[in-house]
């Protein structure tokens, strides 16, 4: 059994090709569920405050300069059109962040779980 011939898996292509479709796959989930299924989801009559706006803008930066900006500066895969597909991210990372109900929503949940976790070791 060769290892080499599983060095694709690892390559800049698979991973960069998942990641994409993983971030287009929830905007666009997040698209239908706030645009046209809206009236099963009660997610559009939220009015955010200051404090969450706040923790949104703070996603989305961190996400951007870690996550994205990484990718796109280690990746050799997309030659062509890189930085279309940047700036593309960043405008569907923006809208995930401060434009999406269903999407702000899910990371309010996830901020309140954090918050709420025991971080004492000893119990």
């Amino acid at each position: 059994m060769d290892i080499s011939q599983y060095t694709f898996i690892f390559s800049d292509i698979i991973w960069f090709t998942i990641f994409e479709v993983l971030l287009f796959s929830i905007t666009f989930w997040a698209f239908l569920k706030t645009g046209l299924l809206k009236e099963k989801s009660p997610v559009n009559k939220v009015t955010r405050g200051k404090e969450s706006q706040e923790f949104f803008s703070q996603f989305a930066s961190v996400f951007l300069t870690v996550v994205i900006s990484v990718i796109f500066g280690i990746t050799t895969f997309p030659q062509d059109g890189k930085v279309v597909l940047y700036i593309l991210n960043v405008v569907l990372v923006i809208y995930l962040c401060r434009r999406n109900g269903w999407s702000t929503n899910k990371l309010v949940v996830i901020k309140t779980k954090l918050e709420e976790r025991n971080y004492n070791p000893l119990g």
